[in-house]
């Protein structure tokens, strides 16, 4: 029997060896391969966008990973896990799970723990994942055109009074805005709402 392959995609080698550490203490009948980047992994592997003939059962990423490479892992949402720290937790597409990596070392392995035996279907979902489910429901449902006007303007690197001038407003109601985005996808990492932005459509990863 192939023993289960599990990718990290990790540019921080100390980040990437202590998560493979901790991967092979929980599995150790299983195969956790290390990438600098998802480019690094295509070139080892072999791996294409064919999800029917994917190597691996989970894959570690960042969320500027997921942002880099959508069109890869959003197919692929179902055992794809984000890695990230603390009050950094991203607003994530539906389906991704996130785990934060910032936890005691025994905290986090008993997350890992929690995750494992979902290879070929959803993982166990995050203490925090109904509200990201939630958050991620619809565009419409969640925020209003204007908070949508303002996301899409911010995520394109405009700064807030840019983003006034750009549509018209006052400095306070583009901030005032930028408050209610933040309470509603439940954070301010322009990361993580780059990602919400870019997996709702809001922008296109080339407009980034």
């Amino acid at each position: 029997m192939t023993p289960p392959r599990i990718a990290i995609v990790e540019a921080n080698t100390l980040a990437a060896m202590g998560l493979a550490g901790l991967l092979e203490e929980m599995m150790p009948m299983g195969e956790v391969c290390v990438f600098v980047s998802l480019e690094a992994l295509a070139a080892q592997t072999g791996a294409g966008y064919n999800v029917a003939a994917d190597p691996f059962v989970h894959y570690f990423i960042s969320a500027q990973t997921l942002l880099s490479h959508a069109r890869f892992f959003l197919p692929r949402r179902h055992k794809t896990i984000v890695m990230v720290q603390g009050a950094e937790a991203a607003a994530l597409p539906e389906g991704f799970v996130q785990i934060d990596v910032s936890l005691p070392r025994d905290a986090l392995l008993r997350r890992l723990m929690s995750l494992h035996g979902h290879a070929h279907g959803p993982c166990s979902a995050h203490p925090h994942a109904a509200h990201h489910a939630a958050a991620v429901g619809g565009t419409e449902s969640l925020l209003t055109r204007r908070e949508t006007d303002v996301l899409r303007q911010l995520v394109r690197g405009r700064s807030n009074k840019e983003t006034a001038e750009a549509l018209g407003v006052g400095l306070t109601t583009v901030i005032t805005h930028r408050n209610n985005i933040a309470a509603k996808l439940g954070t301010r990492s322009l990361a993580a709402l780059t990602v919400y932005a870019v997996s709702h459509g809001i922008v296109g990863v080339e407009e980034i």
